[in-house]
């Protein structure tokens, strides 16, 4: 706008120059109009701005991180003459995708027009952003005048982990109190106390369909059994760090929670139940023995922040009862494998433990003797889409 001003600041010298000069009608009338010409144009700009309007929403308001929705924004002008240039001020992400910064979409619209522009969205971080039009400024045809226009319309994003292909094979060792493997469990001959029938869902097994029930009623039914004769699994998600506001926390959170998120899954499929625990102001925990209840854990637990290293004592302390225990922690440090040593020794059961980063001096035959396991997971496999150890 400033290139703009300067450029009509030198075409009125010039006129001007040209009417002292020649002195003459035609001189003076170019003088006038090129004085008058800026007024026109903040009218017209005041009669646009009346008719302009503008709307916004988001294409889904809750997507998995790294993958993408849209801001869809509708920009009506019924103005008769040429519409002006309107720069739109949106809450959108930065190039990495870590936070939402506030950038200027410019766009030029023709009299009577109606446009829907989509803004591609994408996140890599869980989280719950801003998204949305922040202000929007509209100037006349000559660039010399913008006035704002009022609307702030700003929309909440959350942005989720993801569910990925799982190859830990954490429940090897897991057996029923009868002596039950978990293999055999999964085996479609299991022969195992049946608790009852339930529909079919998308996430269960074909080796569970009860298929002369569901020939009778004409849709698939799977059966259930009883699970209080298992040995219930507990999956703790250490969601705490030495420096947990840092953006490499963040990061390592995430992986953290997918990963967690994962292999629950895979326990549902491959033993029929597991616990999932994790901090948040204290140990939060939620038993998932069906799809729906896995739903349950997914929404209590996806959002959970990275919190300081303390909380993990906090947590730890009100561990109690457990026959299998798992943990999956970002950076396992001295401080950290001491806390698990000492909640195995009060417990009494086995502990695996799922790392992405080892900065201690832990080394696994030692470990192995107290009866904890240690496996390394990658960071990078996990962010690519693939928990594999």
């Amino acid at each position: 706008m400033l290139k703009s001003r300067l450029i009509y600041a030198a075409i009125i010298v010039a006129a001007f120059i040209f009417s002292q000069a020649l002195y003459d009608s035609i001189s003076l009338f170019t003088l006038i109009c090129v004085l008058l010409l800026p007024v026109l144009s903040f009218v017209l700009l005041l009669l646009c701005r009346t008719t302009v309007g503008i709307r916004c929403r988001l294409a889904r308001g809750q997507v998995y991180r790294y993958s993408q929705t849209n801001l869809l924004v509708e920009v009506k002008c019924g103005a008769p003459f040429l519409s002006p240039l309107i720069k739109i001020k949106c809450i959108l992400p930065d190039l990495e995708g870590k936070e939402s910064v506030i950038r200027k979409l410019p766009v030029a619209f023709s009299p009577f027009s109606k446009t829907v522009i989509e803004i591609p969205i994408k996140y890599s971080y869980r989280g719950t952003y801003d998204v949305g039009i922040r202000s929007v400024e509209v100037s006349d045809f000559l660039r010399l005048f913008s006035l704002p226009l009022k609307i702030d319309e700003i929309f909440k994003l959350h942005v989720t982990p993801r569910f990925l292909p799982s190859e830990l094979r954490v429940n090897q060792d897991i057996y029923l109190e009868d002596g039950t493997s978990a293999d055999m469990l999964a085996s479609a001959t299991y022969g195992g106390e049946l608790f009852g029938v339930r529909d079919f869902d998308d996430n269960d097994s074909l080796r569970y369909v009860h298929w002369n029930l569901s020939a009778v009623k004409d849709t698939l039914m799977v059966k259930t059994y009883s699970v209080n004769r298992q040995k219930q699994i507990y999956v703790l998600l250490d969601m705490t760090d030495k420096e947990y506001q840092t953006f490499s926390a963040r990061r390592m959170g995430d992986v953290i929670m997918e990963a967690g998120l994962s292999l629950c899954m895979d326990l549902l499929n491959r033993v029929g139940a597991v616990c999932l625990m994790w901090e948040s102001g204290g140990l939060k925990q939620c038993t998932v023995d069906s799809p729906q209840r896995l739903s349950i854990a997914y929404e209590q637990s996806c959002l959970c922040p990275m919190q300081p290293e303390k909380a993990l004592d906090t947590a730890m302390a009100e561990i109690s009862n457990v026959q299998a225990l798992c943990i999956v922690t970002g950076r396992l440090t001295e401080q950290k494998l001491s806390r698990v040593e000492l909640l195995q020794t009060s417990l009494n059961c086995p502990i695996r433990l799922l790392v992405f980063e080892n900065v201690c001096a832990a080394q696994e035959d030692v470990l192995r003797s107290k009866d904890i396991s240690l496996e390394l997971l990658s960071l990078e496999d996990v962010e690519k889409g693939k928990v594999v150890s």
